[in-house]
């Protein structure tokens, strides 16, 4: 159309351009330029040009950063041609970024039958020091056509060796399970619980569900009185997401019911929370949840704003009219978030927003005495289960965000939260200081604060769900990620501690944080 000829020649001129900066001299515009082929969408706007993006591959050195965005442009090629590419780059990179892309690329059915490619997954999986290139590796092995007996048998060994190399030996309980070795998972699990160590229990649990097989929900559901809040978290949330595979009769379901019950009593927590939303399912009722969420919630104390604001949507969202004067009561509580929540629960249950409601608006405002006392450049100290990060928060930039999170650092609210969603060579997220997962908004959220800091490799910014829905969730990103800026709040970046923010996994945890004024305000 007369049209959108303009437009294509526009777009035809622009990559033209882009494609000729991948062979310009200063790196940060090489980066720039090979981020547009990592993500677009309109993947056939430079198909004429692959051979020039193949050119900046073959001629950049193989530690060169910019490989990573390039070898993902490629991939999204599927061409067999740039097999011998993604070959030398897991082989030669010294940046595991690089080589994750390139164990990813080489994990597909096309790349897997090519000759040689099994064989140099698997050495990955045995030799490379970085999880996520071998999680890449190992993913790519196990989801081929078939998985190669040598690999299973890898596996199987690894497991048996032992659980101190728990971290390596994760990416392949998936597989072996779905290969009917379930006896040699069980037995692996089972030492792992023994070892005790929390974070590794909670991302075996991770990985045991994924089997299909009901033999796995015997083996989680027996921690479900685990000491540790975490652990039994976990537990509650494979349940409600796989009872219905892992029990078949009225007496599992009653099991899973009491499981439930009685991790909804040993609040506050997260996992009193997480079986507080789990028994709001209809096949509960007729056991009496909506009498346990009632019980659960009178006994919470005022304090626990946040897991009584889920057991009010809960009650909303079981649809029991008993539910409904508790609900009409919370109407009168003083806190506006506890009256914000009964108001939910009463349309969900009822089909109507209840009228004449007053919820203030919800606004955090700066604390002037706070930024002064911090200065424009504190520091955000991150103790976590791989080390310590220490980052430069922006205050001049993001006052709001950065005063927020000073009061949730000051509160303790970050101590023992998981780190929920790990991409690797993209982020690595935790902070929901409510439910763990992701999916916790804390009291008020805040402004978005758009500042002029590039979302380049370490820099902080707030995960949110769109503008001025900012809470307490934040996260490190792996490498370059330009199609953030201006649409999420960056608000520090990593002075030191690169190597640990690379060894984050899911479910390791924050095991504290700590703020620090500027130092250059001198003690003050």
């Amino acid at each position: 159309s007369t049209v959108a000829d303009p437009n294509r020649e526009l777009v035809t001129s622009l990559v033209r351009e882009l494609l000729g900066l991948l062979q310009a001299e200063d790196p940060a515009v090489r980066l720039r330029a090979a981020h547009y082929f990592a993500r677009t969408q309109l993947v056939g706007t430079w198909t004429g040009g692959i051979d020039q993006v193949r050119e900046a591959v073959d001629d950049a050195d193989p530690d060169d950063e910019v490989l990573a965005p390039l070898l993902q442009g490629l991939v999204r090629m599927d061409r067999l041609e740039d097999h011998h590419r993604f070959l030398r780059a897991l082989t030669t990179s010294g940046d595991w970024r690089v080589r994750a892309v390139a164990a990813q690329a080489l994990g597909t059915p096309r790349m897997l039958e090519v000759e040689g490619t099994r064989s140099a997954l698997l050495e990955v999986t045995r030799t490379d020091p970085s999880y996520h290139v071998v999680q890449s590796a190992a993913v790519g092995l196990a989801e081929g056509p078939f998985a190669p007996r040598e690999l299973v048998e890898e596996a199987a060994a690894s497991l048996a060796a032992g659980t101190a190399q728990w971290r390596r030996q994760v990416p392949f309980v998936q597989l072996l399970g779905e290969m009917g070795r379930e006896d040699e998972v069980l037995d692996w699990f089972d030492r792992l619980v023994d070892a005790g160590e929390p974070a590794a229990i909670v991302r075996a649990i991770q990985e045991l569900q994924q089997i299909p097989s009901t033999a796995m929900g015997p083996a989680i559901m027996a921690l479900a009185d685990h000491e540790d809040d975490q652990v039994r978290a976990e537990v509650v949330s494979a349940v409600a997401e796989n009872w219905f595979a892992w029990v078949a009769t009225e007496e599992g379901i009653s099991e899973v019911f009491q499981i439930l019950a009685e991790a909804v009593h040993q609040g506050p927590g997260l996992a009193a929370n997480r079986a507080a939303r789990a028994l709001a399912e209809p096949a509960f009722h007729s056991f009496g949840a909506v009498g346990e969420l009632l019980e659960a919630e009178a006994a919470r104390p005022a304090s626990d704003v946040s897991g009584r604001t889920v057991l009010l949507r809960a009650l909303g969202e079981a649809g029991d009219p008993l539910a409904e004067e508790r609900l009409r009561d919370g109407l009168e509580e003083d806190d506006f978030r506890v009256r914000r929540a009964a108001a939910r629960g009463l349309e969900l249950l009822t089909g109507q927003a209840p009228a004449g409601l007053e919820i203030p608006a919800v606004e955090r405002p700066v604390d002037p005495e706070r930024l002064r006392a911090m200065g424009p450049r504190p520091r955000m100290v991150v103790e976590t289960d791989g080390g310590e990060i220490v980052v430069v928060l922006a205050a001049d930039e993001a006052p709001q965000t950065v005063t927020t999170l000073a009061e949730y650092i000051e509160a303790g609210h970050f101590d023992g939260v998981p780190f929920h969603r790990v991409i690797p060579n993209f982020v690595a997220q935790g902070g929901d200081v409510v439910f763990g997962d992701g999916s916790g908004t804390p009291g008020a959220r805040l402004t978005s604060e758009f500042t002029q800091i590039p979302f380049v490799r370490g820099v902080v910014g707030m995960a949110s769900s769109g503008k001025d829905t900012e809470g307490s969730q934040f996260f490190f990103t792996h490498s370059p990620q330009f199609h953030l800026d201006g649409a999420y709040t960056a608000f520090g970046w990593v002075e030191s501690g690169e190597d640990a923010m690379d060894r984050i996994q899911p479910a390791d945890r924050i095991v504290s944080v700590r703020w620090m004024p500027d130092p250059e305000l001198g003690g003050r």
